[in-house]
């Protein structure tokens, strides 16, 4: 990881594959979008978010989308997985599902030109840890071997969660109990979400909590295993664990917080992405991008 390298500076954006662009374009988000605009890194969804059934994508817009990601230096792209599929579920239908639509993400992510498809590992529900985190690592394992002959197929980036009932992710333990039980594959990262990390009990918002995050994190993987950090204040307090994401500033966090996490030599080289609701509610807008590279200038210069 390049300890000097500024940050790249961006956003979940809505719309798919069709209508992303538009939403980086309306933000400022991408070389030419606004003046002093600059590219970043972007997250889409590449099917519906809450349905099973996956879109079909024709070619014309993979490579309008493509070529204009290119054009607007917009990278790396990160493809978010859908919310139905539970690596860990004991419901052998559920679960059978997950690992085909996991598949079929990690197919399209490699047609859009991703580099990660992020998924949450999933929920155990009443099954021991133990079984939860086997449960888990098989699907990942089987979604990898279904798409072996995929060209360029992006990562699996695992999210850290808030600790909501039984959910797996909510330690950097049971993250790198995951990358054991899948003997360290290389497709696999981790994805660092802020406001998750907040919620399951770091202290981000003091100089020795975020140390000591960082220190757990490097404990349990090597910093190459870091793909690219969800960066979200928080509405809840800290070791709540909810997952309630709020504007860069305005929530528990503090603004303070995000400039020491831009500030520091394991996290700044890294891609940021916010999925902040936005102050209209409409999703990441250009209010927090001016925050966020306001912040980043300030700790790229301190």
């Amino acid at each position: 990881m390049a300890i000097d390298s500024a940050p790249r500076l961006g956003a979940h954006l809505n719309g798919g594959v069709k209508g992303a662009l538009d939403h980086a374009r309306r933000i400022g988000l991408g070389r030419g979008t606004a003046d002093g605009a600059e590219g970043g890194p972007i997250q889409v969804w590449s099917r519906n978010p809450s349905a099973w059934r996956p879109t079909v994508h024709a070619e014309k817009d993979l490579a309008a989308f493509r070529d204009g990601c290119a054009a607007l230096d917009l990278g790396p792209i990160f493809v978010h997985g859908i919310y139905l599929m539970n690596f860990a579920s004991a419901d052998d239908t559920l679960w059978d599902k997950a690992v085909e639509a996991l598949a079929d993400q990690l197919t399209v992510g490699a047609q859009l030109g991703a580099a990660s498809v992020v998924v949450h590992p999933g929920s155990g529900g009443t099954q021991e840890p133990e079984v939860a985190l086997d449960r888990c690592a098989l699907a990942l394992k089987l979604a990898l071997q279904q798409t072996e002959h995929v060209a360029n197929r992006p990562k699996i980036g695992l999210e850290t969660c808030a600790g909501a009932g039984k959910t797996l992710g909510r330690t950097f333990g049971e993250l790198k109990a995951l990358l054991d039980r899948l003997d360290g594959h290389s497709g696999v990262g981790i994805v660092l979400d802020t406001a998750h990390l907040w919620g399951s009990g770091c202290d981000l918002a003091t100089t020795e909590g975020l140390e000591r995050t960082v220190g757990e994190m490097l404990a349990s993987f090597e910093a190459e295993r870091v793909l690219c950090i969800h960066t979200n204040d928080s509405k809840v307090e800290l070791g709540s664990h909810k997952d309630r994401h709020e504007n860069l500033g305005q929530g528990a966090m503090g603004e303070a917080a995000f400039e020491r996490m831009l500030a520091h030599p394991a996290l700044r080289g890294l891609p940021w992405v916010m999925e902040v609701p936005g102050y209209d509610n409409q999703g990441p807008d250009t209010q927090n991008l001016q925050v966020l590279r306001r912040l980043a200038r300030v700790a790229v210069t301190a």
